[in-house]
Parts: structure tokens; sequence; C-alpha cells
């Protein structure tokens, strides 16, 4: 086996919740993937990553940030760190796997959502980007999911996927409001799917807003 087919590189993403780490090898193909919640400890679920990845055949490092980690570690095992734009790797990841063309990208995160647009010849025209207030989006509805005993917005997102009943009005700028509504609507007797259906219809209304 070639030197090259055992080198591989890392990219890693830290969100508002959730941190993103997927090591490639030099040929583009994912070796593993991990998505960690850090709730706030961000230092330490890097830290884990020693026990999780095998180090000693990365020769690279790409990342947005945690720079700070990566310069801690031993140079002679992660190699060169470069640092990306995140916009730009979307659309770079966009075009790569969606050869066809796009109109658009839309990236719901936990804090904020954001629109990428594209002219008619398929270039860059505008980015549209949310306040800074989670209302809406991924952290919103992973709230609501703890509030109805559900492992995250995932779970969220499938059982509502399941809902063939009328949905509830569940107010979807406000978490202070939507709890309020919450609890009203388990007091009525709607169906745990119909109040997952209503709160994933509130965020998508928030997005087309």
């Amino acid at each position: 086996m070639m030197d090259s087919e055992l080198k591989s590189i890392i990219g890693i993403d830290i969100g508002s919740a959730f941190l993103s780490v997927v090591q490639l090898n030099l040929a583009g193909e994912i070796i593993k993937h991990v998505y960690l919640e850090h709730n706030g400890k961000i230092r330490e679920v890097l830290d884990s990553l020693d026990s999780k990845f095998d180090l000693s055949s990365v020769c690279a490092v790409t990342t947005p940030s945690g720079k700070e980690w990566f310069n801690d570690q031993k140079s002679e095992n992660i190699g060169r760190i470069y640092y990306y734009d995140h916009q730009t790797a979307l659309i770079q990841a966009a075009e790569e796997y969606i050869p066809g063309g796009f109109g658009s990208i839309l990236q719901v995160g936990a804090g904020r959502f954001q629109l990428i647009m594209f002219n008619e010849n398929a270039k860059y025209d505008q980015t549209l980007t949310s306040t800074s207030c989670a209302a809406g989006t991924g952290s919103f509805l992973d709230q609501q999911a703890y509030r109805l005993n559900l492992n995250g917005s995932s779970e969220l997102s499938r059982i509502a996927d399941d809902n063939k009943y009328e949905i509830p009005v569940i107010a979807s700028r406000c978490a202070v409001f939507a709890k309020t509504d919450l609890i009203h609507a388990q007091q009525a007797g709607y169906s745990t799917s119909a109040i997952c259906d209503s709160l994933c219809r509130g965020l998508a209304k928030n997005i087309v807003d």
C-alpha cells in the first residue's frame, strides 16, 4: 500500500451547539465521522477526540475554528492546519455532491439559519441570514423536544413526519410563548406527533417569512 493511501485529513466545524468532525483519506472518502453536542464545553469535547480518532495518520486539518486545540497537539501528528470560510465550504460541497446544479443552499443551525442564493447562471448572488434570536431554529426545536421528553430535534422531526391528525397552533417565534402553547396543546388532547408537526411547520414558516 502506498504511503499516500495511509494518510488522512480531518475537517472540524464547531457550531453553537454541536461539534462535527470528519476524517477522510486523500481520495476524499469518509473514514469516520462524529457529531457531538458540546453543551458549551468545547475544549473538553475536542480533547476527547484523541480517543475517537487515530491522529497518527493525519497529514492536515481543515477548520474554521478550534485552531488553539490543534496548535497544542504535536505537529508530527496532525501536519498542516488550513483555515477555511464556512460559507465557501458549503458552496464547494454543494458543487461536489450536486453536479447538476442548484438554486440555493439552506442551512438551519442551532442558533440561526442562512440562505445562500445563486443566479440563473449558477453563480453566487447573495446570502440572507436570520437575526441572532434562536426561535425557529435547531436550538428552538431541541428545547421543545426536551419538553416533550424526546431525544432532540431529530426524534421530534421523525415523529412529526408520522402525523396524520389536525395540528394545534404553537408559537414558533418565541420559546416562552411556545412553551405555553405546547402545554395547552397537551391539555387539549393533541397527540405528540401533532404537536411535533406544528413545531416543524412553524420553523418552516419562519424560514419562508
